[in-house]
């Protein structure tokens, strides 16, 4: 590695701008830092490194969103849908959880009086035994 080389700017361009100089000397000292890396462990531990990093870094964003709660998009379609249903199924969302069950019990018994299945009845058992 030419790790003294790379990222230093030439004599002839010493009217570069100040951003310029700070990328050129964060590029030496990454160099430098991956120059002493390499030397303290054996140049296959680095790259193994290297390698893990990339794939870490690829799928960091995945990570990332699984971890956030979902937002919520829309709301005020999604109020005025609530709205809605509140209004047709005339339901108050404010009473207690209990009023609304009992609500619900009340709905469930008036629709099955009115449908058109027939109720089951006692089956008569025939007197021939076989």
């Amino acid at each position: 590695l030419n790790a003294h080389n790379k990222g230093v700017p030439s004599a002839s361009k010493s009217t570069a701008s100040p951003a310029e100089e700070e990328k050129n000397t964060n590029l030496v000292t990454k160099d430098v830092e991956l120059a002493n890396l390499v030397d303290l462990m054996d140049f296959d531990v680095v790259k193994e490194y290297h390698k893990k990093k990339l794939l870490y870094n690829k799928y960091y964003d995945k990570i990332v969103k699984r971890k956030k709660s979902p937002k919520i998009t829309d709301c005020e379609t999604r109020l005025d849908q609530l709205t809605q249903t509140e209004q047709e199924l005339k339901i108050d969302l404010n009473k207690s959880l209990n009023e609304l069950n009992e609500l619900a019990n009340k709905k469930r018994k008036r629709a099955s009086d009115f449908s058109d299945e027939p109720r089951p009845s006692k089956k008569v058992k025939s007197s021939v035994q076989q």
